[in-house]
């Protein structure tokens, strides 16, 4: 196409608005050749461009635009094939999260020097469990980390990292849907506090371990017992009694605490555990209405808010 006007005459800001809004290939071609990145990135990410276009921008020099090029869908697999060994990190990492990422791109780049691009293909749900296994014993903590995050990584994948170095690591692995109830045993054992909280968060976490964390000399451990969903009514009870009020505030606003608990803490001599039975969509009816009468106005305003809510849903 020939280019009648002196593209400079024409402003940046007007450059790029003529990209984004036109579906014009020969525009689009001519515009990919303009001098300033953000004109050809723009051409680079239009749905429009044409494949051999974006086949030129793939050797752009600036890894803006090579990173946009990967990143439009319309590019083709060969294309991100190449991009696959760019000098420019920001580039690989988009080729790993491009949709079209094969295995065999995912295991060259596990191996990269790059800990950015090792982290990204250990987040990646194509990664296979050979890849997530080595990597698991990545130098680089924050690679490790990323393995722990991954749902494809296995037990047996979560049970190495369970005795990683980072306590990090171990945080992720409790909390790892596939996290067995060994691994949770173990690390509820772990000295840091900030473990064995996560193990408290966990789904998996068994009744067993439950009641060992109920015990457990921190208060943001035996805290996250308590707002567990899975914790029973025995343990709530157990922490209802807690010293702390923000252990009993919890047990307050879990969904499965009994009557006879409910009762307890609407008695609580702490306004915030009042308040939060006051406030819990599950206390019985009977308890709110008695709450109505607390000798705090702003707790016996929720109850009534409550009381008004519950009342409306049988109408």
């Amino acid at each position: 196409m020939k280019i009648l006007i002196d593209l400079s005459e024409i402003s940046l800001e007007e450059r790029i608005r003529i990209v984004n809004s036109t579906s014009n290939t020969n525009v689009l071609k001519v515009l990919a050749q303009d001098e300033d990145f953000k004109v050809r990135q723009a051409v680079a990410e239009n749905l429009n461009t044409p494949l051999d276009v974006l086949q030129k921008l793939s050797e752009d020099e600036n890894w803006r635009i090579r990173q946009a090029v990967v990143n439009n869908p319309n590019t083709s697999f060969q294309i991100i094939l190449q991009l696959s060994d760019d000098k420019d990190c920001d580039v690989k990492i988009a080729v790993i999260r491009n949709a079209n990422v094969t295995v065999d791109i995912l295991d060259k780049l596990s191996k990269d020097i790059d800990w950015n691009v090792r982290e990204a293909v250990a987040e990646s749900t194509k990664s296979t469990v050979d890849i997530l296994l080595r990597l698991s014993k990545d130098e680089d903590e924050k690679v490790r980390r990323a393995v722990a995050t991954n749902k494809n990584s296995t037990a047996e994948i979560l049970l190495n990292l369970s005795d990683d170095g980072d306590y990090n690591v171990m945080r992720i692995v409790a909390i790892n849907p596939n996290v067995n109830s060994y691994i949770l045993l173990k690390l509820s054992e772990y000295h840091y506090w900030r473990v064995r909280e996560a193990v408290a968060k966990s789904s998996n976490a068994t009744n067993e371990v439950l009641l060992k964390l109920s015990e457990d000399d921190d208060w943001n451990v035996r805290e996250n017992v308590a707002k567990n969903v899975n914790v029973t009514s025995q343990i709530l009870l157990k922490l209802s009694m807690d010293k702390d009020s923000d252990v009993r505030k919890a047990v307050a606003e879990n969904p499965n605490v009994t009557y006879e608990i409910q009762s307890r803490l609407s008695k609580d001599e702490n306004y915030y555990v009042r308040e939060a039975v006051a406030k819990n969509v599950h206390t019985d009816i009977k308890i709110i209405s008695e709450l109505l009468f607390d000798d705090n106005l702003a707790i016996a305003k929720l109850a009534l808010k409550n009381y008004r809510n519950r009342r409306m849903s049988i109408n």
